[in-house]
């Protein structure tokens, strides 16, 4: 879907600090809105309710940070991919 590989997902979360579970699913869950937001706006109304549902389980099982850290930083590596 971000058109990088899982690896470099993972050594994304890692360079971060991230390796619990809790702290990659935070981030794998980051990143999907981030790329909705990014790729997929257009279709908006297709994928808010998920997104919102999304955006409620990083406010509540995010790990370390915030909700709003977590999509600083997806939001960031998400625009690293643009070319």
């Amino acid at each position: 879907m971000l058109g990088v590989s899982k690896d470099a997902i993972e050594r994304g979360a890692a360079s971060r600090g991230w390796a619990t579970t809790a702290a990659r699913q935070a981030w794998a869950t980051a990143l999907a809105l981030a790329w909705l937001e990014a790729r997929a706006s257009a279709d908006r109304d297709e994928w808010a309710l998920l997104a919102d549902k999304a955006r409620d389980w990083l406010r509540r099982k995010g790990g370390a940070g915030e909700p709003d850290a977590w999509m600083r930083e997806a939001q960031e590596f998400v625009r690293s991919l643009r070319v």
